[in-house]
């Protein structure tokens, strides 16, 4: 089981590395078609974007110290933890961008009055809850 694990731990930071820059092209270009196509709300790919650069810059640099390109007092490992936290504010920031463009669409669909939907009322029975005394 050893061995298992130490190979692992040498192809996961390589594996890493290969599916974000899958993911990066990936969403590249979903930002860059739906700049052109459409009129589409892409702030928060563009955050997920920068989140996955700073991945893939952290990723690059376990790789350089695992093969001793690079030493821990070069680069000490604080730095990953600071990369951890801007992802996380990141991909924060991608969900608040997104509930206010969500928000900012329903006011807009509410003030508009030319595309306001009439509300039927639901015609409800209200029972009378009735104890027998």
């Amino acid at each position: 089981m050893s061995e298992f694990i130490d190979s692992l731990s040498l192809i996961a930071p390589i594996y890493n590395v290969a599916l974000t820059l899958l993911a990066y092209f990936v969403l590249a270009t979903l930002i860059v078609y739906r700049k052109r196509k459409t009129k589409s709300y892409v702030q928060p790919w563009k955050y997920l974007f920068a989140a996955l650069t700073i991945f893939l810059i952290e990723e690059v640099i376990t790789i350089m110290k695992f093969f001793n390109i690079i030493s821990d007092q070069t680069i000490p490992r604080t730095f990953n933890a600071s990369f951890e936290l801007i992802i996380i504010i990141l991909f924060i920031m991608m969900v608040i961008s997104q509930l206010i463009e969500v928000e900012r669409l329903r006011s807009k669909k509410i003030s508009n009055p030319d595309k306001k939907i009439k509300k039927k009322k639901n015609k409800q029975f209200s029972y009378k809850l009735s104890r027998p005394r």
